[in-house]
């Protein structure tokens, strides 16, 4: 017995040793999440309505709401019922069910669901580059800001990354493997769920099979049937909902909200200029000319949401440089993104009164910007946004040299990787909002990336220097032993 206990205390300490980042990574993230949901209070009344129940939240907390009364999967609200898919209502009246209806229980759920995510992130880096590099990965991952504080919002994004990202982890783990299609079956049914969650990634099993069909080593047949595993994985997922919404509604889409990002966003941007600022006839003048359009029914949520996509494209077609412009410099404003107004109120830091957002990010004037944002923040906005902006500098740079060095040995998952991100970072532009929680689908992508640049700059990765090798475990020269 004692025998046993000794050994059973030696593997314990083993694995505390042989993981000690991750364990660090969990502890911190643990803390800073809390951190921001004890700031934030949701079980308060007064902060419940002013913090977590506002905008988009509402209609998840209606959905929800209706799924437990009702006991199906539909809202009473037409409007909500069509522009939400059901991944998220199913969640949030899943833990309404088991512990009443408290959406701070919902939050507290999802900062265990985070954790779950730094794991995925931690096990996807050792497959891919060494325990040493997981850990670091795992630890930009607990302190990166805009999770921590997204997390601790009553929105679908702390879910539905967390399925993507193990999604992603069983499709690499597909491509390793070879000749099995259960991780691509696995990673078509967890993508199908994602979609659920937010329609968003419904076009990324074509990229998924764009990979399968690149990768060397691999005969053609067996593409075909991995293809295949993801494709009809994720159909078997997503083609429910569909069919609902064709039955009820005579559209085989998962949600009528495209067309309002298309014209209310996309278009609206278009139509932008310094002469012409915004103003809100503008947007009445556009919602006007839907009304005119033959296919408009008020009373078919799809309906009116393709005389949107008319309008919308109509006013693309005349101006598609604008709009590309628009697109490209509202990527850029993604990755610049700080938030540090939606900090300071998630952190109840007191900051001046400003004037309206101007429109200086959207013309590309980044001096006129800086100008307004130092003379009108405060110092408390003003440091959240620098350390955010640190945060974000270090991030970049090493991820452009994890980059580099996943190009220069000629890792076939770095093709992967930069698809991935390019798709999230170009629908963001397409559509043309830059808020900071559009990116957190992507951030466990790049925080890989930058840690293995950070492992490489540390000079511990085989040999320190350019010409050191590679430790990356998926590149052609890694060596049989790894040093974690």
């Amino acid at each position: 017995m004692r025998k046993d206990s000794a050994l059973l205390m030696n593997d314990t300490l083993l694995f505390v040793k042989k993981h000690k980042l991750l364990l660090f990574a969990l502890g911190l993230a643990f803390c800073y999440r809390m951190f921001f949901f004890i700031s934030m209070r949701p079980w308060d009344e007064r902060n419940l309505h002013e913090k977590v129940i506002i905008c988009d939240t509402i209609q998840y907390h209606t959905f929800a709401s209706d799924i437990l009364k009702n006991r199906a999967i539909s809202c009473s609200d037409v409007w909500i019922d069509a522009v939400r898919t059901p991944g998220y209502p199913l969640f949030v009246a899943a833990n309404y069910m088991i512990f009443g209806v408290r959406t701070w229980v919902v939050i507290l759920v999802q900062i265990l669901i985070s954790l779950l995510t730094l794991y995925a992130i931690y096990v996807m880096g050792i497959r891919l580059f060494g325990t040493t590099t997981a850990g670091i990965a795992a630890l930009l991952y607990a302190v990166e800001p805009h999770v921590a504080w997204v997390t601790n919002q009553f929105a679908t994004d702390a879910l539905y990354v967390a399925v993507f990202i193990l999604s992603i982890m069983c499709f690499l783990c597909g491509i390793r493997n070879k000749e099995s299609s259960v991780s691509f079956l696995l990673s078509g049914l967890l993508l199908g769920l994602a979609t659920l969650i937010r329609p968003v990634s419904q076009f990324l099993p074509l990229i998924y099979i764009f990979v399968i069909f690149l990768f060397s080593g691999i005969k053609a047949v067996v593409k075909i049937r991995h293809a295949s595993a993801v494709v009809v994985a994720f159909l078997l997922i997503v083609s429910p909902w569909l069919y609902r919404n064709y039955t009820r509604y005579g559209y085989p889409s998962l949600s009528s909200i495209s067309g309002y990002n298309l014209l209310f966003f996309t278009a609206l941007n278009t139509l932008y200029s310094r002469d012409n600022p915004y103003q809100q006839q503008l947007q009445a003048t556009l919602e006007s000319q839907a009304k005119n359009e033959k296919i408009y029914d008020p009373a078919n949520p799809f309906a009116v949401s393709a005389a949107y996509k008319n309008v919308a494209m109509r006013i693309i077609r005349v101006r598609p440089l604008i709009t590309v412009k628009n697109s490209l410099r509202t990527t850029v404003n993604l990755f610049l993104s700080i938030e540090s107004a939606g900090f300071c109120s998630a952190l109840n830091v007191s900051v001046p009164a400003t004037p309206p957002f101007p429109e200086y990010l959207l013309y590309g004037n980044y001096h006129a910007f800086l100008r307004w944002y130092f003379a009108s923040a405060g110092a408390g906005k003003i440091l959240a946004g620098g350390l955010v902006f640190v945060y974000n500098t270090l991030v970049y740079v090493t991820c452009g040299i994890g980059m580099w060095i996943m190009l220069r040995r000629k890792n076939e998952f770095l093709l992967f990787f930069v698809l991935v991100i390019a798709y999230f970072a170009a629908i963001t532009g397409f559509i043309g909002a830059s808020y900071g929680r559009y990116k957190l689908p992507i951030i466990p992508l790049y925080v890989l990336l930058s840690a293995h640049g950070i492992h490489f700059l540390s000079g511990r990765n085989g040999g320190a220097g350019i010409k050191g090798q590679c430790r990356c475990q998926t590149c052609p020269d890694f060596p049989q032993k790894v040093e974690s």
